[in-house]
């Protein structure tokens, strides 16, 4: 009996196959012709849904909040926030009076395998709120304390408002039109 150290295939399957796959396989391509599309008219949907806000990033470390970023940009009208847990509490504010509000949720009480229920000193929030006018002041209330700490916005906007000078919340008055 002779060892054979490799198969060789069929040469009629190897025809059978580009046959039947030829066959089987054809496929046409067709597009449709071009047209230009007004971006107006393209965005329309998605930009009916979103309002002039700020998006922001906050460090917290046991009781002190830090602003680590804000930006000005388009967010979501509709803020829905899941009201189980805790919440940070934030209040956008120009000159004292109020032009934003939203809560949003904080992963203070973790569970961890083998630990149990962990509370975390340090952590990262993210989130937005929608704004009617550019605001210098967040106030952020943490979760189980009475007190407020109040941050000063206007760096970081103005650090934002320098790339994108076409929000309308950068232009002068930062007023957004009702």
């Amino acid at each position: 009996m002779r060892a054979m150290s490799h198969r060789r295939m069929n040469p009629w399957a190897g025809l059978l196959a580009l046959l039947l796959g030829t066959a089987w396989g054809q496929v046409s391509e067709s597009t449709s012709p071009e047209r230009s599309v007004d971006p107006g008219l393209d965005n329309a949907p998605v930009l009916q849904q979103l309002t002039p806000g700020l998006a922001l990033v906050l460090q917290i470390d046991g009781r002190s909040v830090r602003l680590a970023d804000a930006r000005l940009l388009l967010v979501p009208r509709d803020k829905r926030v899941s009201t189980e847990g805790e919440t940070l509490r934030l209040v956008a504010r120009t000159a004292g009076r109020e032009v934003g509000a939203a809560r949003l949720p904080d992963a203070r009480v973790n569970v961890q395998e083998g630990r149990g229920l962990v509370v975390l000193r340090q952590r990262v929030i993210t989130g937005y709120l929608p704004v009617t006018t550019r605001p210098d002041e967040l106030e952020v209330w943490l979760p189980g304390r009475g007190a407020s700490t109040r941050l000063d916005l206007r760096p970081a906007l103005e650090w934002s408002c320098r790339g994108s000078a076409a929000s309308p919340l950068c232009r002068p008055g930062g007023e957004v039109a009702p």
